[in-house]
C-alpha cells in the first residue's frame, strides 16, 4: 500500500472522514478531480493567472483601464526599456487581456478585458481587508480567525 494509501486509510479510520470503504472513496476523489475540469483547461487558466501573476503586468492592464496608451507612454510610466514594456504587453495580448491597433506608425494598446478590473480589484482590497482583520484578531489576542472564501464567477467573496 502506497503512502498516499495508508494516509487516507488513517482519514478513514478516523472519526473525521465518514467514508467506508478506502478503495470506494479513492475512486470517488479520482471522479471529483476529473469532474472539476480537464488539464488542458487547467492549463489554460494557469496560464492566464501566471499572465497576471507579475507587477508590471498588473499595473500596465490598470493603467489601460484608465486610458489607451502607447509604448512609449508605459514606458515612462513604469520606467522601463522599449523590449520590456513590449515584453509584457505581447503577453497580455497573447492571452487577450489587452489589444494592440496601430495608428501610423504607433502601436496603441488598449483593454481588450474590462471585466478583468473586477477580479484584479477584488484581489487588492481582499488582501487589504485580510490583513487587517489578523491585525485586529492579534490585538485582542485570538491566535486565529477561521476564514471561509467562496468564489463566484471571477469574484471572491469572504463568508
Amino acid at each position: 500500500m502506497s503512502t498516499i494509501y495508508a494516509r487516507l486509510q488513517r482519514l478513514v479510520s478516523s472519526e473525521i472522514c465518514k467514508a467506508g470503504n478506502v478503495e470506494k472513496y479513492a475512486a470517488e476523489l479520482r471522479l471529483l478531480a476529473g469532474s472539476v475540469g480537464d488539464d488542458a483547461l487547467f492549463r489554460s487558466k494557469e496560464k492566464f493567472f501566471k499572465t497576471l501573476g507579475d507587477s508590471s503586468r498588473l499595473r500596465i492592464v490598470k493603467m489601460l483601464a484608465v486610458k489607451e496608451m502607447c509604448v512609449c507612454e508605459i514606458m515612462v510610466a513604469l520606467d522601463v526599456t522599449q523590449p520590456n514594456a513590449s515584453h509584457h504587453l505581447n503577453i497580455l495580448e497573447r492571452e487577450g487581456i489587452v489589444k494592440k491597433r496601430r495608428e501610423g506608425k504607433w502601436a496603441l494598446y488598449s483593454l481588450n478585458m474590462p471585466e478583468i478590473l473586477a477580479l484584479i480589484n477584488g484581489f487588492f482590497i481582499r488582501k487589504k481587508e485580510t490583513h487587517n482583520l489578523f491585525r485586529t484578531a492579534n490585538y485582542y489576542g485570538e491566535c486565529c480567525i477561521p476564514l471561509k472564501l467562496h468564489i463566484i464567477g471571477s469574484t471572491c467573496n469572504y463568508i
